[in-house]
């Protein structure tokens, strides 16, 4: 059996894999544990049905939450690897500059999302609405293109509160007139979060001629689902059929899965 860890800024979701008489089996659900909270993945380690002999991960948590995550599974004889991004695979091949500084997360969620495609499809886009947003563009021919990264919403909101005198900390539902200052903050966030996806989507279909599949994971995604679907919705691309928006609920450990199959 091997763990899948994909351990975030604010959460850390965990899976395994598993070869049984031949054949790959994967845990039904991911478990999500609090990053304040790291007693939980020791608890769920030994509830395994398997003792595990390996694990691969994604960390974007800082080395301080490397070494606690390797802590808990020395107590085990579990070793892990830490995964980078690579300049190609069979899969995808990777245009950063310097491929490896391509966040593991978000190499690991494109792996995990071109698999699922059929060998003709359109642009993709890979969206990851967590403590930050990210944007990846991958064209029709597996080749990771580019993305954007800013503040997820809760960042956004805490800079307007630390960085002002008079504005709160805020959630809640936005509008397209807002009238008071709580409403205007939460319409403003989730304008931008949204908005910086209906861009890539245009910059895509100038690109491609083609409107990309969306794909999108994350905590905050709920939050802005709404509004983003509308603008999305909204954009008329000569004939182009409404886009598809797909929720993905661990397009990372589906990446560290794939990388997982070479070793067992």
């Amino acid at each position: 059996m091997i763990i899948l860890i994909d351990s975030g800024n604010s959460r850390i979701k965990v899976g395994w894999l598993l070869n049984k008489d031949g054949s790959i089996h994967r845990e039904p659900h991911a478990a999500i544990f609090d990053n304040l909270n790291i007693k939980s993945l020791s608890q769920w380690l030994e509830c395994l049905p398997k003792k595990p002999n390996y694990a691969l991960g994604v960390n974007v948590a800082g080395k301080h939450r490397e070494n606690i995550i390797e802590y808990e599974l020395n107590n085990i004889d579990c070793k892990i690897e830490w995964v980078i991004a690579q300049e190609r695979t069979s899969l995808l091949i990777n245009k950063y500059k310097n491929h490896d500084q391509l966040g593991a997360d978000r190499w690991a969620a494109m792996l995990g999302i071109v698999e699922k495609q059929k060998k003709t499809h359109p642009p993709l886009i890979v969206a990851s609405f967590g403590t930050a947003t990210t944007i990846d563009i991958i064209s029709p021919n597996n080749i990771f293109v580019g993305g954007i990264i800013l503040p997820g919403s809760f960042m956004m909101r805490q800079s307007l509160t630390n960085g002002t005198a008079n504005l709160p900390m805020s959630s809640g539902e936005s509008s397209d007139f807002p009238l008071d200052t709580i409403n205007s903050i939460n319409s403003g966030i989730s304008s931008a979060q949204s908005g910086a996806l209906v861009r890539q989507c245009i910059v895509t279909f100038r690109e491609y001629n083609q409107f990309p599949i969306i794909y999108v994971t994350g905590g905050v995604w709920p939050e802005i689902e709404k509004e983003t679907r509308q603008l999305i919705n909204g954009i008329k691309f000569r004939g182009e059929k409404k886009t598809e928006i797909i929720y993905e609920n661990r397009p990372v450990l589906d990446g560290l899965a794939i990388m997982a199959r070479n070793i067992l």
